[in-house]
């Protein structure tokens, strides 16, 4: 007799393959996540030292008084950022990030680093 069709053994292996393969892409599009939430961070941290930059100047042109009356002028409403002048959480989709803020002087601004 000519049977035509699969038998039972070879359409489990072709499903464990699937879900084998499913499960490493799973697993790669966490990781892409993870890395573009890293990188989103990093620009958001640069965005942050120009914003200080930007306090810094403001604070020059009023005529300097401290590093407080500097962070005062630095505007990070724009951010999902809890924190002071001395650093805090910023919050990229819900992972946080500690960010630490060098503080300025009167001849540089402020900065901010990942700690």
């Amino acid at each position: 007799m000519n049977q035509k069709g699969f038998t039972l053994i070879e359409i489990i292996a072709v499903l464990l393959l699937i879900a084998i393969l499913g499960g490493l892409a799973v697993m790669k599009y966490g990781s892409l996540e993870d890395t573009a939430s890293e990188r989103v961070g990093q620009q958001i941290i640069q965005q942050m030292t120009t914003e200080a930059l930007d306090g810094w100047v403001k604070a020059k042109f009023v005529g300097w008084i401290n590093d407080e009356q500097c962070f005062a002028l630095e505007n990070y409403s724009w951010a999902d950022f809890s924190g002071g002048a001395s650093g805090g959480v910023l919050k990229i989709k819900g992972h946080p990030i500690n960010v630490k803020r060098v503080p300025s002087t009167t001849s540089e601004p402020a900065s901010w680093r990942k700690e």
